[in-house]
């Protein structure tokens, strides 16, 4: 293994030490859209769990994760949960 010819140093610092004071209304906007982002996240992850849990359950092929797989859980996550039934679900992955 080649040893690296630098020295690599983090340094761990707030965003509103970095955010020039006359844009730290920008601060607020940011820390909401991550909040969203990680509920989102949260979201994903959870139902891919479960829905790959139902295809080995069923001893079925797993899907590929890719793009089109993620547009079809944020569709599905997008809508209110009495809408949507087990065929509905279905019809979207299948």
């Amino acid at each position: 293994m080649k040893k690296q010819e630098y020295e690599i140093r983090t340094l761990k610092t707030t965003l509103q030490s970095i955010i020039k004071t006359n844009h730290l209304y920008i601060l607020e906007d940011i820390n909401n859209i991550v909040i969203l982002i990680n509920i989102l996240k949260t979201h994903i992850l959870q139902f891919s769990k479960l829905y790959l849990l139902h295809l080995y359950n069923a001893n079925q092929k797993f899907p590929l994760i890719d793009s089109a797989y993620l547009v079809r859980v944020l569709t599905i996550s997008n809508h209110k949960r009495k809408d949507f039934t087990k065929n509905m679900i279905l019809t979207i992955f299948l």
